[in-house]
């Protein structure tokens, strides 16, 4: 991974955002994003997915302008593998706090900010979807990996791989080391795994937006084989 460092490295919270082919949102989002990074002390972590546009051009040129800005461009691994990679960066380099959202302008700032309140009381503060505005097959799909997930791990998750997530530091880190690295749903298995612990998420209710650009990652006609890929990762991850 190469690591392009702005010059002021807020280390209260790293917002970790994963980035491929999203050169049509960008512009807005990182200036959405920074401006609540800055709020809470935090520093904005984009990770460029290995995209074929102009991402990472777009991230290069912001850093001109956004001091509390990093971006880390790294090769083509997927979601779930580049946001673990942007979770062990951070709790690596002492921030405090980990919040990841995406990339395409589906999550509320003003939503993050409001949810920031309640880490005086809690360590982990996840974002629950009741509608998505990205369709309504994108809603049964959410609830088809929830039922998923009770089937093979015997817990109930509310909204497993919502991109919406505050995790204290030293409370995520001894986490990271049970997902494998290359693991295609690490976000909805580490959603399990604090689930399974002693510790407590905390849900809140967040709106789920359009996406203002780009394509989701997954095409629909990848979905039966991405099911079948999660269903045999999560059945060998219970078998461990």
């Amino acid at each position: 991974m190469n690591v392009y460092a702005g010059e002021a490295l807020r280390r209260k919270c790293a917002i970790i955002m994963p980035a491929y082919n999203e050169e049509e949102a960008l512009p807005e989002v990182i200036r959405e994003w920074v401006g609540a990074a800055a709020k809470v002390d935090g520093t904005l972590v984009v990770l460029n997915d290995g995209s074929k546009d102009n991402t990472l051009a777009i991230l290069k040129e912001s850093m001109r302008t956004h001091d509390n800005l990093i971006v880390i461009d790294k090769p083509n691994s997927g979601h779930g593998p580049t946001c673990l990679a942007g979770y062990r960066w951070a709790t690596e380099q002492g921030f405090e706090w980990v919040f990841q959202t995406d990339s395409d302008g589906q999550t509320k700032s003003e939503e993050f900010l409001d949810a920031w309140k309640l880490t005086e009381h809690h360590d982990f503060i996840f974002g629950f979807r009741p509608t998505r505005g990205d369709g309504f097959g994108r809603w049964v799909i959410s609830r088809v990996l929830r039922l998923t997930i009770l089937m093979i791990f015997g817990v109930a998750v509310r909204d497993a791989n919502v991109p919406f997530r505050i995790m204290r530091a030293s409370k995520l880190r001894p986490f990271l080391d049970r997902i494998p690295k290359d693991l295609f749903l690490a976000n909805a298995y580490l959603a399990v795994l604090i689930r399974k612990s002693p510790e407590k998420i905390r849900w809140v209710t967040i709106s789920f937006s359009p996406r203002t650009g780009g394509v989701p990652s997954v095409s629909w006609r990848r979905f039966a084989a991405v099911g079948l890929r999660v269903i045999r990762d999560f059945r060998a991850l219970r078998e461990q």
